[in-house]
Formats: C-alpha cells, structure tokens, sequence
C-alpha cells in the first residue's frame, strides 16, 4: 500500500473510478511534456451521462513544473454518483485559447457516508434475490427481478440454483477484483450459501 497524500505516489492519469466525498488527486506528465504549466493551465471537465444531466470542471494546478489535480473531500462531495463523459482541455493562458486534448469515461462512486441509497452491486443484489426466491421469503420486487428475459419467480428450483451458482462466482470475481485494486491478495475459496 502506498500514501495516496504523497504526491509522488499520485496516479499519473484521471482514474477510471473516483470516490464522492474523497480527496482525489492525479497527474498528467504527458501533457506536462508537451504544455509547460508557466504557458499553460490544465483542466477536466466532467459530464454526467444521465439525469440531471449535470457538468463541471476540475482546474489543476501548477506545481512547480508539473500539472497537478488536487480536490478536496468537500469539494467532492456533492458530486452525483454515475456513468460520466471526462475532456482534458489545455487552456493557453497568454489569451485564454484552448483545445481538447484528450477525453474518455469513468465512474464516480457515491459517498458511502452520506449516502443513505443502496449501494450494492448489481451482482450481488442479483445473488440475494436469487437466494430470496429459492428460500421462499422474496419481496416482490425480488420475485419479478428479471434475468435473461424471464423473472426469478418463473424459474424452476433447478434453474435458480443454477443461477446461485453463477452469481456466486460473479461475486467471487467482483470481490477479487476489489482486493486486486486495492493491492491485496485474492483468495481462491468460493464459499456458497446451501439452500434447503
């Protein structure tokens, strides 16, 4: 693990997930190469791609030669969570000129102590309906989930098992690729719940 406030271990490209309510920080030495921060200023501009639809722009700032993006946890903080469309546009600051550089996708994820919403996975709130259904004790919106064009609550005990099995491993690999992300070591024990 590394101190994400040192700014030598600051990732040298906008992530492709960022955290609401989190510092965020990164770099951009690409763009440093070819647009000196004493002629140039670096900013992202981020556009919701969903409902409302929302934009804003993050400024980097200029340290020392380096363009660097510095936010802090309150100025994340009431950014939406979702699906976003990113642009880094370099502005040339002699007369405010500027041009698109480079753009792209991420995902910004909610702020878990703020947000009273479900934040489950697709995945896994697929693996509890699943199991819901097969242990007779589904709500309603569990029992008409719909997987491969038919609801949970058509399916015959068998096939739910079948998608017990699956959705466990798609979780499995989910929560792998969480500990991978975050440095560390992936287990290869599957553990199933037994249904009666």
């Amino acid at each position: 693990m590394k101190n994400e406030f040192d700014s030598d271990n600051y990732l040298d490209a906008i992530p492709a997930e960022l955290t609401a309510g989190s510092r965020w920080a990164w770099t951009r030495s690409d763009v440093t190469a070819a647009y000196a921060t004493t002629l140039y200023t670096l900013q992202f501009r981020l556009s919701l791609l969903e409902s409302p639809y929302s934009d804003f722009e993050i400024t980097s700032g200029k340290t020392g030669s380096v363009h660097v993006v510095e936010e802090s946890q309150a100025d994340t903080a009431g950014y939406a969570a979702g699906a976003y469309s990113w642009s880094a546009v370099i502005v040339r600051d002699s007369d405010s000129e500027e041009i698109a550089i480079d753009g792209g996708f991420l995902t910004i994820k909610p702020d878990f102590g703020a947000s009273p919403g479900d934040t489950r996975s697709y995945v896994y709130a697929t693996l509890v309906a699943i199991q819901a259904n097969l242990q007779d004790s589904a709500s309603k919106s569990q029992m008409r989930m719909v997987i491969g064009g038919r609801e949970l609550e058509s399916r015959s005990y068998h096939e739910l098992l079948e998608l017990e099995r699956e959705f466990t491993k798609r979780w499995k690999a989910e929560q792998d690729e969480a500990d991978r992300k975050a440095g560390r070591s992936v287990t290869s024990r599957v553990l199933v719940k037994m249904s009666a």
